[in-house]
């Protein structure tokens, strides 16, 4: 949908979150799937480590979409949801229960880029 409100209110009615107000911008040139491992890879390295939830989460996260990249296999995604919901119930700040959702939103809102793909080198 386009035209929607960035506010607070406007994006918890499609569910989704304004968070901080940070905002990713794409156009339509950019691999998503490789986006979200971007900011996968960031949100690995950002993690203080202090709680397993977020430390293991954040990684196994991040090596599943290089996974899924490199095989162009969506299996290799399989058990996004159950990890995403341990490190949101799990870790004990904002940053762990919030990692997962570049993914799960991605997955969520375009399915289209995730499925079976020609498989492609894993980057840093």
């Amino acid at each position: 949908e386009r035209g929607r409100p960035l506010d607070f209110a406007s994006l918890a009615a499609v569910g989704s979150m304004l968070g901080s107000a940070g905002a990713v911008v794409l156009n339509d040139t950019v691999d998503l799937a490789q986006a979200v491992r971007w900011q996968l890879h960031f949100f690995e390295h950002e993690s203080c480590g202090q709680c397993a939830p977020c430390r293991i989460g954040t990684r196994w996260m991040h090596q599943a979409m290089q996974q899924y990249l490199a095989s162009g296999q969506p299996a290799a995604l399989g058990d996004v949801d159950d990890v995403a919901w341990e490190m949101g119930e799990g870790s004990i700040c904002g940053l762990g229960q919030i990692a997962a959702l570049p993914l799960t939103s991605a997955m969520a809102f375009f399915p289209d880029h995730f499925g079976p793909r020609a498989p492609a080198p894993a980057t840093e």
